[in-house]
């Protein structure tokens, strides 16, 4: 029999790691078919590309952690810290959201000083 790590408290099984990476991989993949589709049907401004090319230098650097740990059995650490900046790159409310945030921090600084 096949033993299963259990999350204490809540009695759900824990995949392992390398599933974990596939996963990720496999996520990642999906986001830039969706992107590469969505670009297929108007052209980006030019911010637009220059957030292309650093979803797609996070999208590397994923893939290549991730298969380094795959075969290694060590755990990522540039995948989990990068989660957070490929959202931003993708989601265009969380992007307006930052922004707003920005102003108002710029425009309390004034204020304070």
């Amino acid at each position: 029999s096949h033993k299963v790590d259990i999350i204490p408290r809540f009695n759900l099984p824990i995949l392992p790691p390398p599933w974990l990476n596939i996963i990720d991989m496999f996520c990642i993949l999906l986001l830039t078919g969706s992107i590469w589709y969505r670009r297929t049907f108007r052209k980006p401004s030019q911010t637009a590309e220059m957030r292309e090319w650093a979803f797609a230098a996070i999208c590397v650097g994923v893939m290549i952690e991730n298969i380094y740990c795959i075969a290694t059995g060590k755990p990522v650490y540039f995948s989990k810290f990068s989660r957070p900046l490929v959202f931003i790159v993708y989601v265009r409310s969380i992007r307006d959201s930052l922004k707003k945030i920005m102003v108002v921090a710029y425009q309390t600084k004034e204020l304070l000083v």
